[in-house]
């Protein structure tokens, strides 16, 4: 184990006792899920450019490889990986779209984050 992997064990563990005895109030929730919605925003949106770079390489390739050998059967294949590549990005990308309308929403006010509720509570 590496000492980052050390700090952030440590520190998850902090931030679980933190709210174990210090719960947190709406607003609070929110502005922690608002940046937590931040954060995971950008590594979606950089892995969906990666994956646009990817799904654009492999359409060239496919078309030079085609005008080089028009009928090679591993054109095929390369259609079948364009056609992988582009369903998972299309779902990536409505999984992005989601989760971006969230963060909006938390944004504006529509919707306010709510601590879950605990053995005590009634409900």
């Amino acid at each position: 184990m590496s000492v980052l992997d050390l700090c952030r064990n440590a520190r998850s563990q902090w931030i679980a006792f933190s709210r174990l005895v210090w719960p947190e109030d709406s607003r609070q929730l929110t502005q922690a899920t608002i940046d937590l919605l931040a954060d995971e925003l950008a590594g979606r949106y950089a892995r969906l450019l990666a994956r646009r770079r990817v799904i654009e390489s492999v359409r060239d390739r496919l078309s030079r490889h085609a005008r080089r050998f028009p009928g090679d059967e591993s054109l095929t294949r390369l259609r079948e990986r364009l056609a992988t590549l582009e369903d998972a990005y299309a779902r990536r990308r409505l999984a992005f779209a989601r989760r971006k309308k969230l963060h909006k929403a938390l944004l504006s006010g529509q919707i306010v984050a709510c601590p879950p509720p605990t053995d005590a509570d009634p409900t």
